[in-house]
């Protein structure tokens, strides 16, 4: 929807999310580093122990890369948490086996870096997309998907950047006290703006 609108490097997040500063302004520098690129992309990974909920086991996506730190995929892992013993696992969506993860493994939470280029290649992932899934309407066309596509495709690369933030958000009811007193913290840590917005 915003191809015709969105001529540089951009960044695509979650609107629910928290991703903290430091990683918009690693996602920035990588913006400015890429504004005459094309066809070259990033994924800002978040270390697994920096994305955990306090009140049960969640979903991420663990990123696999090559030594240049070039994604090769990003594989679901399910009811991701800190076991009894202290050690972090989570069920692997491809393998069914519960797995053991590193607290320092880089997961995705969804926060991209693009080049305009983005727009033309994922049009024509999500018409291939549309052909093969129109009868069935609950069918969702996500972004790691069409990336994966490209990857494969020799259309595109995806850098994993690490980021050093901590992620939060409301997986379960139960975070939102938890977040409100994180947010709390960083407006008294002058972090974080209060009020957000000016009178």
């Amino acid at each position: 929807m915003a191809k015709d609108k969105i001529h540089e490097p951009f960044l695509v997040i979650n609107g629910d999310d928290f991703y903290g500063r430091e990683s918009f302004r690693i996602a920035g520098d990588w913006c400015r580093a890429h504004a005459d690129s094309q066809g070259i992309y990033a994924i800002i990974g978040f270390e697994i122990d920096n994305t955990l909920s306090e009140s049960g086991g969640v979903s991420r996506g663990i990123c696999h890369y090559d030594s240049d730190h070039q994604l090769i995929d990003v594989v679901e892992h399910h009811n991701v948490m800190i076991e009894a013993d202290g050690s972090l696992k989570g069920d692997n969506s491809e393998s069914g086996e519960r797995e053991q993860l590193q607290a320092k493994d880089l997961c995705s939470m969804n926060m991209w870096c693009f080049t305009p280029d983005y727009f033309a290649k994922s049009e024509a992932v999500f018409r291939e997309f549309l052909a093969q899934n129109s009868q069935e309407p609950k069918k969702e066309f996500y972004i790691p998907f069409a990336v994966d596509r490209m990857i494969r495709n020799g259309e595109a690369r995806c850098e994993v950047v690490g980021t050093p933030s901590r992620w939060f958000g409301v997986t379960f009811k139960e975070d939102r006290s938890g977040v409100v007193a994180k947010f709390a913290e960083l407006a008294a840590q002058g972090i974080y703006p209060s009020p957000l917005y000016g009178a």
